[in-house]
């Protein structure tokens, strides 16, 4: 089977995703997707990103994709954590009782 290429798009990334077949692999790892290109869309314009996700194996072209889809959408998560956590760094510190430390604080 030649490579199959798929344009998708997550949230606000959009990326390809190319899937191969290799023969001489054990029936697990027949099928790799491999994500490429990715792009974050940000105030109406694409901006490139490096995404590390690894390739993701499967019996079918179909469980490769949904392993690769999993692994995209850990990092996904990952990367909003780390971008709420900046944003939050640039706020002002939180007020004596807010819930930050102990009661009455």
């Amino acid at each position: 089977m030649p490579s199959a290429y798929y344009p998708k798009r997550t949230g606000e990334y959009v990326y390809d995703v190319t899937v191969s077949q290799d023969e001489t692999q054990r029936l697990s790892r027949r099928y790799c997707a491999r994500l490429s290109n990715a792009e974050r869309i940000e105030n109406g314009r694409l901006v490139s990103v490096q995404i590390d996700v690894k390739d993701a194996y499967g019996l079918t072209v179909s469980e490769a994709m949904r392993a690769l889809e999993a692994s995209f959408d850990t990092w996904r998560g990952e990367q909003l954590l780390k971008r709420q956590g900046w944003s939050s760094s640039s706020a002002q510190p939180s007020r004596p009782g807010d819930g930050d430390g102990p009661a009455g604080t």
